[in-house]
């Protein structure tokens, strides 16, 4: 009986250990899964932003792909949203105008979880190439998405922060 004093306490302690060391393995995975969640939230909200914008532009391209391109563009329940236009000369052009998306009779309402409402940049470029008797027109509509950013000071997509998302989708058109 003597040999074998304080032989309980140590199988407690490894008992002890081992059960934490579990404890901290899942916590770990959990707190990863949680990251990588959100990160999957937070681009899904940056493509169906870039999605939104890129219906806006098709459906104001006429408008749009002009020399003198019709302002304000409205879209869904975005009203006014003003349009810049670079002209690329006679024949040539970008229109670029930036909306914050979402639905609903409040857009000022429509906030992710940061805070900041998800918002595109819209850019409508176009080129008209005449070879003898035959005009093309050749259109690309650029939707950048951004999950967070809209600035409702100056109605731009222009907030920075650590966790904004990007994506972006092309569309064209000969």
């Amino acid at each position: 009986m003597k040999t074998q004093k304080g032989y309980t306490l140590l199988f407690a302690v490894i008992v002890s250990v081992l059960v934490l060391s579990i404890a901290a393995f899942i916590l770990s995975v959990s707190r990863k899964q949680a990251i990588l969640s959100a990160s999957a939230r937070d681009s899904v909200y940056a493509f169906y932003a870039a999605d939104s914008g890129l219906e806006c532009g098709i459906e104001n391209l006429t408008g749009l792909t002009s020399t003198n391109p019709t302002a304000p563009v409205s879209c869904a329940n975005n009203a006014n949203m003003t349009v810049t236009y670079e002209s690329g000369g006679a024949t040539a052009g970008t229109s670029t105008f930036n909306m914050l998306t979402g639905t609903g009779s409040d857009l000022n309402a429509q906030k992710t979880q940061s805070g900041a409402g998800s918002c595109a940049i819209v850019k409508v470029a176009f080129v008209v190439v005449t070879n003898g008797s035959v005009t093309s027109t050749t259109t690309t509509v650029l939707s950048r998405g951004y999950n967070i950013g809209w600035n409702t000071s100056n109605s731009t997509c222009s907030l920075t922060g650590p966790r904004k998302v990007e994506r972006a989708i092309l569309y064209t058109q000969s």
